[in-house]
């Protein structure tokens, strides 16, 4: 197990942090996947705002921080899943999914 050990009220063990890691990788590599194409949709959707403001003169971007957040949120899930892909011990499937990782910029 990755990240911090703790125990709350009662002696339950609980973990911070990376989270656990799993034995099949590709168990947790497809939902994280999935955050980062919401992501990516969602940083679109800013984007076409922005462009559709500024075709109509209106210089005040929407919030320009939440862009900023889903950029970042997505290069954290993308290095996530990088390490998640390095475990993988066949490197046709290792290639495979970096190829996936890499295709949504």
């Amino acid at each position: 197990m990755r990240g911090e050990w703790g125990c709350a009220a009662g002696g339950v063990r609980y973990c911070h942090g990376r989270g656990p890691s799993s034995t099949a990788p590709s168990a947790s590599f497809y939902p994280s996947n999935h955050r980062r194409f919401v992501c990516w949709k969602e940083k679109n959707r800013l984007l076409a705002v922005r462009h559709a403001q500024a075709a109509h003169g209106d210089p005040a971007a929407q919030d320009p921080a939440r862009l900023r957040k889903v950029r970042r949120t997505m290069t954290r899930i993308k290095g996530v899943l990088t390490e998640r892909v390095l475990e993988f011990d066949d490197p046709q499937q290792r290639a495979a999914l970096k190829r996936v990782i890499n295709a949504a910029g």
